[in-house]
């Protein structure tokens, strides 16, 4: 048997299959397709992936090598998984295993570690010997530390030694150590410690090794001696996962609202059938009770279900509900779980121990067989898009896995994309179902105001508003739109403002660490430490971060307690979620936060939200920003008022907006009719597509060149007039590197010629550039063309 490997290789010349021979210990298995293996390839063994098998190829198989293991017990990658990742590798613009890698848990990926291998044992002084394993290998660090550099380049140029890299597996099977008594010993003199133990195992048959000194008090040298008698064995068990998949605890009754959608998507569930919904509901309408609700029905019909939400900060917060009601049947995958969290939430899904996947954008990856429903939340987030390689979208892959499975997809928001919500309107109407009523309150109030007096930073009304909101033993909510104390310094005397050294960007002050820092690259220079840049400087602030706001409202409101959310304060493992705990059990009167807090969370005694900051977002020059704006105050305000308790909403704004108009009614019909109007006229999506080419390099005049050169090949096979470009990127400078863009607009029926151009430039050029050390992306669906 021979299987084609998509090896451990990122370079895209080497993007393709190769062949290995299957030992005869490997007979046993049926089916080798998405088995993980080592594989000799040139001078060193790596890790690969099994995308095919044949009985036979029609070459010499003498010139075929022999896989070196398989890996695992079981296929990582079913053959859905493994055809998808060929397709995405192609459409995506990258290797199909940066796809592979992107789909599996980091734990079982490969680490590859520098050894010195030894070559000549005859020639080599007996005392190095002992440095070397039986594999006659030896950690490089520790052997330049042992030995002198001219010791060991005196080895290496003689051919005694040879510097090589040595895959690592990361994965350490969870397998636990016990102890058991060996059946018919005969057991004679022992001492009490043994005979402790001895007695120990008689009545409880096993101990595991790390229970032995904590329930017996007893050392290892007592174990091992027993061991060496033959009285006890050790014995090695993998550990199981036992969870119940018939837990359902639900209560709750679906209004007649609900019931309508549910009733609508359950009908699809049941003919087995691709089906794709658009769910268009306002801000606590109760979207979560339906979401439950389909997937219990999924399970029911024996079928398993992804749920995708956009940011780990609501991660807690919809697991705590479906726990409540599925209890442990639920695996949870986020970027916050560390290595081995990650692959056992995998493992449960892997091993069909749960029938529910819960988590953000990597979640649609999840290895289940048989999937019924796929649910996608706040769908109009960007967070759903992959912005390193691979570049994927969630809902594109939705799409794709949906089709395959048969599966029933359902996309929700409170603000649709206009993309999607023209897609329904236009072509799937039936298909696009309403909530327009709050489940269990109405909406807020909403106000907007203008700072007249700047110094305020907040506004007295807003101010007011918050004393009284806590008076009244309510809570608050802000948003601002920026991290750190202000946006940039700048001189007064002579104007001069402090530019990042890596980036064509102004620095921002923090306080804290009295620190200028770009938040591209991560520069960071003292205040004390900066250049004069005239004889009388005289430091000023721009737009206020929320370190200032924090520091503005503990001055204004004394002893309020104040949770500030921003990625300062979330960056160790569990901060967010305790952080939020902590406002949930009115630890805080107030939670600041930037755009994390400006979603989905649900907290019943928020009955004032404050958005200090939208007129940058309204100025930003992206063809999607109005769409932006619109979602972020209608999301934002949504969070007040979600119980019985009115709400209210507070907006500061010194521009005058009908977006803002639109948002503040809520009226998400005037601002799509608004909004497709223009797209239209500007022939923008969703009446074209856009590939977004980016070219980047560390030589300014070479990217240009390079854009130019890109440029030049495009038009002389597409039309000319849909190219926009070459043009630099509003972020022209980026630690050091230079960016330019290139856009180009095409429709379905025109995509297979572009893509032909796409993929030879994708191939080719990226080569002739990389000794320039430029760097080219193509992405066929860039959220912002920026």
């Amino acid at each position: 048997m021979f299987v084609e490997v998509i090896v451990d290789i990122k370079n895209s010349n080497l993007n393709k299959s190769y062949y290995y021979r299957v030992p005869d210990e490997y007979n046993h298995i049926k089916n080798y397709i998405g088995y993980r293996v080592e594989v000799p390839f040139g001078r060193r063994s790596i890790q690969g992936y099994i995308v095919n098998q044949k009985e036979n190829i029609d070459f010499d198989d003498n010139k075929c090598k022999a896989i070196n293991k398989i890996k695992d017990s079981y296929p990582v990658l079913s053959e859905e998984l493994v055809l998808l990742s060929e397709h995405l590798s192609d459409e995506l613009f990258c290797t199909q295993i940066q796809v592979i890698e992107a789909m599996l848990p980091t734990i079982l990926k490969n680490k590859y570690k520098e050894y010195y291998r030894l070559l000549e044992v005859d020639e080599i002084n007996s005392e190095y010997k002992k440095y070397f394993n039986k594999e006659k290998i030896v950690d490089k660090r520790k052997l330049d530390k042992i030995l002198d550099q001219e010791e060991i380049m005196n080895m290496i140029s003689k051919s005694i030694i040879k510097l090589v890299n040595l895959s690592q597996d990361q994965l350490k099977e969870d397998r636990e150590i016990f102890y058991q008594l060996k059946i018919g010993t005969i057991i004679e003199k022992m001492t009490p410690k043994q005979k402790l133990l001895v007695d120990y195992l008689k009545e409880h048959i096993e101990i595991k090794k790390k229970e032995v000194k904590e329930i017996l008090g007893i050392g290892m040298s007592v174990v091992r001696k027993l061991i060496e008698a033959d009285i006890i064995k050790e014995v090695v068990k993998e550990n199981k996962i036992f969870l119940d998949e018939s837990y359902y605890r639900n209560s709750t009754q679906l209004n007649k609202e609900q019931k309508f959608v549910f009733d609508t998507v359950k009908k699809s569930l049941q003919i087995n059938k691709y089906q794709d919904y658009l769910l268009h509901g306002i801000t606590g309408s109760g979207k979560t009770e339906i979401y439950i609700k389909l997937v219990k029905e999924c399970i029911d019909q024996g079928k398993e279900a992804i749920v995708l939400i956009p940011e780990i900060i609501l991660t807690s917060q919809v697991e705590n509900k479906f726990r409540r009601v599925f209890g442990d049947n639920i695996a949870v995958l986020n970027s916050k779980l560390n290595k081995k969290e990650k692959y056992i939430e995998w493992k449960k899904i892997k091993n069909s121990k749960v029938k529910i996947c819960l988590g953000t954008r990597s979640s649609i990856f999840a290895p289940f067989e048989n999937l019924g429903l796929i649910i996608i939340d706040e769908e109009h987030e960007s967070t759903y898009k992959q912005q390193d390689t691979p570049r994927y979208d969630a809902k594109d892959i939705t799409k794709k896995r949906a089709v395959y499975n048969k599966a029933t997809v359902v996309y929700a928001s409170a603000t649709p994309s206009i993309d999607l919500y023209y897609e329904f309107l236009k072509k799937k109407q039936g298909r696009l179902l309403k909530l327009v009523k709050r489940h269990n309150s109405t909406l807020p109030d909403i106000d907007v105001v203008t700072l007249d007096n700047k110094e305020d930073i907040i506004s007295q009304k807003l101010m007011q508003a918050i004393r009284e909101t806590i008076d009244r033993g309510e809570q608050v909510l802000l948003f601002i739109n920026k991290r750190g104390y202000t946006n940039f310094i700048r001189c007064f005397t002579c104007g001069h403002v402090y530019n990042c050294e890596n980036c064509d960007i102004s620095l921002n002050y923090h306080k804290k660490n009295h620190a200028l820092r770009c938040h591209f690259c991560g520069y960071k220079k003292r205040i004390s430490d900066i250049n004069k840049c005239c004889d009388n400087p005289e430091l000023i602030s721009g737009m206020y971060g929320i370190q200032k706001i924090e520091e503005y409202l503990k001055e204004k409101l004394v002893g309020v307690k104040i949770i500030r959310m921003d990625s300062d304060t979330t960056t160790n493992k569990g901060a967010y979620k305790s952080l939020l705990q902590d406002f949930r059990d009115k630890k805080a009167n107030i939670l600041l936060g930037t755009q994390m807090i400006s979603k989905g969370l649900d907290f019943p005694n928020i009955t004032l939200v404050g958005i200090l900051s939208v007129d940058n977002i309204v100025s930003f020059t992206t063809f999607k920003s109005n769409e932006k704006i619109f979602q972020l105050l209608v999301q934002t305000a949504g969070r007040a008022g979600r119980s019985e308790k009115k709400g209210k909403v507070i907006i500061q704004s010194n521009i005058n907006s009908n977006i803002i108009e639109y948002a503040i009614n809520n009226d998400y019909k005037k601002f799509y009719d608004y909004e497709i109007r223009r797209r239209e006229l500007i022939n923008y999506p969703p009446f074209c597509n856009i590939s977004f080419i980016t070219i980047k390099g560390t030589d300014e005049n070479k990217t240009n060149q390079a854009a130019i050169s890109i440029y030049n090949f495009l038009h002389r096979y597409y039309d000319r007039k849909r190219i926009l470009g070459p043009s630099k990127s509003i972020l022209y400078k980026i630690n050091n590197e230079y960016k330019y863009n290139i856009a180009v607009k095409f429709t379905e029926s025109e995509y297979n010629k572009l893509h032909k151009a796409l993929k030879y430039i994708y191939t080719y050029f990226i080569d002739v550039y990389n000794k320039d050390k430029i760097s080219l992306t193509i992405d066929n669906s860039a959220h912002d063309y920026i």
